[in-house]
C-alpha cells in the first residue's frame, strides 16, 4: 500500500521488546484539497529508522506500507509500518524565483 503525506510530527526513537528493537513513529497528514485531511501514524522499525535521518517536519513523503492486525485480550489492534520512503518535497525548501537569465522574453535588445 502507498500513502503520500506531509510529516507533522517525528517522535523520538524508542526500543521495544526483549531484543531492544529500535522503533520511530511519525505522524503524516494526507495531501488533499479536502477541508479535513486525515492523519496516520507510521512506524519505522529496525534498520528502517535510518530512513528518517534527513527528514524534517513539513517534508512531503511517499511511503510504502505494511499493515497488520493482531488480537490481544479480546481486542484488535492495527499497526502500520513503512518499508520504503521517497521524499516528494522538502518542507524547508521553496522554489527559487527565476533569474533574468532564465526569463525567456521576446525583446529585441
Amino acid at each position: 500500500m502507498q500513502f503520500e503525506g506531509k510529516i507533522t510530527h517525528i517522535l523520538d526513537v524508542e526500543t521495544i521488546g526483549e531484543n531492544a528493537t529500535p522503533k520511530q513513529t511519525v505522524v503524516l497528514e494526507e495531501v488533499t484539497d479536502r477541508e479535513y485531511p486525515a492523519s496516520i501514524t507510521v512506524d519505522f522499525r529496525r534498520d528502517k529508522v535510518e530512513l528518517l535521518a534527513n527528514i524534517s517536519v513539513g517534508d512531503v513523503v511517499k511511503l510504502w506500507l505494511n499493515t497488520r492486525a493482531r488480537e490481544y485480550n479480546g481486542k484488535w489492534y492495527n499497526s502500520v509500518s513503512a518499508w520504503r520512503m521517497d521524499v516528494v518535497t522538502d518542507g524547508g525548501t521553496a522554489a527559487a524565483p527565476a533569474t533574468s537569465d532564465e526569463v525567456d522574453d521576446d525583446l529585441p535588445f
